[in-house]
């Protein structure tokens, strides 16, 4: 066991010296890891103390954004073209920004079918 807790101290302490010298050649922000409470740089995605992920992935929550858009431009725009043009537009957008094949896919779906759904529904009013 005190073992154990030797190697944490040499493994804390060489993190620490690292940390010293990369933190002097560089100028960031910082933050504190949500594990340990030690101080690591803001955009760091793994403590390099504990070695534990403090980066939350944020990017699959946009690219699900684009999946629902997609979803949600295909399922409304039978009944309402317009939200699809909108939510197929937006979730297109989103998709393109983050590089989603498959939220562009369901966007475009959805903006096609809006525009085909208009056209049917202007076809029947006149």
């Amino acid at each position: 066991m005190n073992n154990n807790n030797n190697n944490y101290e040499e493994q804390d302490d060489f993190a620490e010296k690292i940390f010293e010298k990369v933190q002097v050649s560089k100028n960031e922000e910082m933050k504190y890891c949500v594990h340990c409470g030690k101080q690591i740089y803001k955009d760091a995605e793994i403590c390099i103390y504990c070695g534990r992920r403090v980066k939350t992935n944020t990017q699959n929550v946009q690219k699900d954004a684009s999946y629902v858009l997609g979803i949600i431009s295909i399922v409304i725009g039978v009944f309402v073209p317009i939200v699809a043009w909108i939510c197929g537009g937006i979730g297109l957008a989103t998709a393109n920004k983050n590089n989603n094949d498959y939220g562009r896919l369901l966007s475009v779906i959805g903006l096609i079918l809006g525009t085909i759904m208009f056209f049917i529904y202007f076809a029947i009013l006149i």
